[in-house]
């Protein structure tokens, strides 16, 4: 017999947890599919920053992400999940002119961003000699993926099932431009399901499912570009920092977040390049470009050149980072929810971690357009599903060393033997 549902959503990201967690307070009967781990995808490869918009130049960019970092917020509230920073964020300037400066200020200012500017002798020590000129405390924060994933599935773990691994992705049946059934293979056993709505939060596997359906090239283009994303991971006895660095000017665009391990912490450091000109289907190989690792050493160091009198442990990895394909047109927003013709079914595209609890709450508005009363909450799960539940990822620096066909994560190395693998730089490494 078939199981019913209010909605069905496939993809156990950051995306499809929060709206897991918005629909199941609406009350409708949901169902979230993950065919590997929880957050295994783009959540746990970020660097976990909830961002308050002061990187961009854009202000509707910066009121979404500073609504959407309130939804973060009242999730600490009520999880007891913990901001990593226990300084403020700060957002810092390198050589660029106080009109640019003041440029940025006036944005910040108009988005209803909360903002101050430091005195040079208040900068974090580490950034001393370093070509930051300007400096904001800011109310970003930065959070551990890994926990994000655990608080916002830890009450609603019995919705969410894993596909066995013989069935790449749920099997989804269209006739007449509406989604009729799904058919998943759950605890060695094919489920049928009977969704009203399905809502697609895969990430890069949102062009699998489409390719399947054969709505992928439903616009003559694919509809989904799949990118090389680049973390370097830095290790010793460093402060705490969490900070973005807006100008790409000497500074590359820079942001920091910070993690701890038992005697020493670890920089994730990325830049505005970090996933934005390598296509992944036109260079598939994962391993990190050496041009791009040399190029943010280089500006690590103009950020902070003290740190090449230290002796560190170096990393880095590489993942597929996706986006919505629009052709070399820019779309206005940074997230992007359609249907592709389905009268019942809904994509969401990748997005920023910040924006995937707005736009969660857009999904479900349009949800409540499709189905008229939910079916209410079904707390004891679905009875005749064998439920084999997913394991929550690790955050990707975290992991031991590893190498698949999209993704890779070096083993920790010494400066010289770092610099020895991927290049000359303009400093030594310790």
């Amino acid at each position: 017999m078939p199981v019913q549902l209010d909605v069905l959503i496939i993809g156990g990201g950051a995306q499809g947890l929060w709206l897991l967690r918005h629909l199941n307070a609406k009350k409708f009967k949901t169902l979230l599919l993950e065919k590997g781990e929880l957050g295994g995808g783009q959540t746990c490869h970020s660097h976990g920053l909830i961002h308050r918009g002061h990187y961009y130049r854009d202000v509707d960019m910066l009121v979404d992400l500073n609504a959407a970092a309130s939804f973060w917020e009242s999730l600490l509230g009520t999880t007891g999940l913990r901001k990593l920073n226990n300084r403020p964020a700060i957002a810092g300037f390198g050589q660029v002119g106080r009109a640019v400066v003041s440029h940025h200020m006036n944005l910040w200012e108009q988005a209803g961003l909360i903002f101050e500017e430091k005195d040079e002798d208040e900068f974090p020590g580490v950034l001393a000699g370093g070509r930051v000129k300007t400096i904001f405390a800011t109310r970003e924060f930065s959070l551990n993926t890994k926990d994000v994933v655990e608080k916002l599935s830890g009450d609603l773990r019995h919705l969410i099932y894993r596909l066995d691994q013989r069935q790449r992705n749920p099997r989804i049946h269209v006739n007449d431009g509406a989604v009729t059934r799904v058919d998943a293979v759950i605890g060695r056993r094919r489920v049928e399901l009977d969704p009203q709505v399905v809502v697609m939060c895969a990430g890069a596997g949102n062009k699998d499912l489409l390719d399947e359906l054969d709505l992928g090239m439903q616009l003559g283009e694919p509809v989904q570009v799949r990118r090389k994303n680049h973390m370097l991971l830095v290790k010793g006895q460093l402060p705490e920092l969490t900070a973005v660095f807006p100008e790409p000017g000497m500074l590359l665009g820079l942001f920091i977040c910070t993690r701890s391990t038992a005697n020493e912490k670890v920089w994730l450091v990325s830049d505005h390049r970090g996933s934005g000109d390598i296509d992944f289907e036109e260079d598939p190989d994962p391993d990190p470009s050496g041009e791009w690792i040399q190029v943010i050493v280089d500006s690590l160091h103009d950020l902070a050149p003290g740190l090449s009198r230290l002796r560190l442990q170096w990393s880095v990895y590489t993942g597929l980072t996706s986006e919505r394909n629009f052709g070399g047109r820019k779309h206005q927003d940074d997230y992007f929810i359609e249907s592709f013709g389905l009268r019942n079914a809904l994509v969401i595209w990748p997005t920023k971690l910040t924006l995937t609890p707005l736009a969660s709450q857009v999904a479900v508005r349009i949800v409540r357009t499709l189905i008229d009363t939910p079916a209410g909450r079904n707390l004891s799960g679905y009875r005749g599903i064998v439920r084999q539940q997913p394991a929550v990822a690790k955050e990707t620096w975290e992991m031991r060393p590893f190498r698949n066909a999209t993704a890779v994560k070096t083993k920790w190395m010494s400066g010289p033997e770092f610099q020895k693998t991927y290049g000359k730089f303009d400093i030594m490494l310790k």
